[in-house]
């Protein structure tokens, strides 16, 4: 508002707000009058209970009602010399400035509330693709799982070889007697893994993969993997720890054959 040039008090002059004096004012004003009214009535009457009646009507009536209409002249008159002068058109620009900023206040506000609900709305709508995104894998492991577990003995080695096959190995299948307990073994680099399927609904026991892991030192591979549909136990998980023995269950296929096939398709 000093920006302006106006002082507060100038500005409450302005707007008819003057504060305390003008209050005190209108209360020595409404005292005066209706003393006024009671010693006029007492001259006329010569009745001091006459005159007491029309001073009490006067207060609490009569007086106020004129007030109420004059005052508001009054305090007209007392601000239309501000009103005409310099100071006015100061204030005039102050308002408007003050209008102007508010208005852009509550555009900006307005602005940011839509800007925020525009953001909930777009992460509303990023969690619900992304939930989706994630739903539709999960199916679709789910089904790539269902599809290894519904597969013969011989089909599931096929499979793995083909999967085997697909990630750049060479693959030879055994038939399942010639070479103990291997069912397909791969080449890649120099390097020979034997690899011994088992397509079972329960976890594998110890002894298969105490088998498997004979066979590798026996055909002198690298490394070994037991593929098992159904699982492993403990034991397998124990005896497999520390040796150049892959475990792989039908979840894990499942992922393999999926991302594969992202790279084919790539």
């Amino acid at each position: 508002m000093q920006d302006f040039g106006v002082t507060p008090e100038e500005y409450a002059l302005y707007i008819g707000k003057s504060g305390g004096p003008g209050g005190l004012l209108l209360g020595l004003t409404l005292v005066v009058l209706t003393l006024v009214v009671a010693f006029v009535t007492f001259v006329i009457t010569r009745s001091w209970v006459v005159a007491l009646a029309v001073g009490v009507f006067a207060f609490y009536f009569l007086v106020p009602c004129i007030m109420f209409l004059v005052w508001p002249l009054i305090e007209r008159f007392k601000t239309s010399r501000l009103f005409k002068s310099p100071v006015a058109s100061q204030i005039n620009r102050y308002e408007v400035a003050q209008s102007a900023y508010e208005e852009v206040q509550r555009e900006t506000e307005r602005a940011r509330q839509e800007a925020e609900q525009v953001r909930r709305e777009t992460e509303r709508v990023r969690w619900a693709e992304e939930r989706a995104r994630e739903e539709a894998e999960r199916e679709a492991l789910r089904k790539r799982e269902g599809y290894w577990n519904g597969l013969s003995d011989d089909e599931f080695e096929l499979e793995l070889g083909a999967l085997c096959e697909r990630r750049g190995y060479k693959v030879s299948y055994t038939g399942g007697s010639s070479d103990g307990g291997a069912d397909l073994i791969l080449r890649k680099k120099g390097k020979k893994t034997v690899v011994q399927c088992k397509r079972y609904r329960s976890p594998v026991g110890v002894a298969v993969v105490r088998e498997l892991y004979g066979t590798m030192v026996h055909l002198r591979a690298n490394n070994a993997i037991l593929a098992c549909t159904g699982g492993f136990t403990k034991g397998v998980k124990d005896f497999a720890r520390g040796k150049p023995i892959i475990l792989v269950d039908a979840p894990e296929l499942a992922r393999m054959s999926e991302i594969i096939e992202a790279q084919q398709r790539s």
